[in-house]
């Protein structure tokens, strides 16, 4: 009895984390929300598919994140199967993101959605990711590092007291990296992550 008690407990402890993490991230978001794996019940766009990890099998639990140009954001969790359902978007272009919880896969694409009530299927498999490193002179922590990706920002992370900072878990893809403090900032136009590799950056603001 006490087991299951403490197994309730981590999992609530799980979800709570993973809400937290994703909230606190998309704080310079306008609109976000937060949707479980219901069928689709809210009229607009809607994306659905299976979350597969690189040998095919099905990855449960996974997160899926779709970035609107308008700054809006939609959240959604895998089922146990891998299959996934976004719900109310509105029409226009979409970054898509997948990523678990407990492990290096990920993945990124964009996805472009017309205008009404129309469902989009996108099977996405998950592949192993890269890490962003490096230093920027002239910051300390009161710098921001923002990842960008076909001009939708996906990630922010701070800098740390010694100027350093690392971006892991990134999903395979081409990138832009900007990191500001007040009115200064250096920006990286093209970053390439690879599958599994690492980029090691040395900067300093403008």
């Amino acid at each position: 009895m006490e087991n299951t008690k403490n197994k309730q407990i981590i999992t609530i402890s799980v979800t709570a984390l993973v809400t937290f993490l994703a909230t606190s991230f998309l704080f310079s978001y306008s609109n976000f929300r937060l949707f479980g794996t219901a069928t689709n019940t809210t009229s607009g766009n809607h994306i659905s598919g299976l979350i597969l990890q690189d040998d095919g099998s099905a990855s449960g639990r996974a997160l899926v994140e779709a970035y609107g140009a308008d700054e809006s954001v939609v959240i959604g969790v895998a089922k146990r199967d891998g299959s996934y359902a976004l719900e109310g978007l509105t029409s226009g272009s979409f970054v898509v993101v997948g990523s678990v919880l407990r492990g290096n896969y990920g993945y990124i694409g964009t996805l472009n959605l017309a205008s009404g009530d129309n469902t989009t299927t996108l099977d996405i498999t998950l592949s192993p990711t890269g890490t962003i490193t490096g230093t920027v002179d002239g910051c300390d922590e009161s710098c921001v590092a923002n990842l960008k990706y076909n001009g939708t920002s996906i990630r922010a992370e701070s800098i740390l007291s010694d100027g350093s900072f690392v971006i892991d878990g990134v999903a395979p893809g081409t990138y832009t990296l900007q990191v500001f403090s007040g009115n200064s900032s250096t920006t990286v136009e093209t970053i390439v992550v690879e599958s599994g590799g690492e980029i090691n950056l040395a900067l300093a603001l403008a």
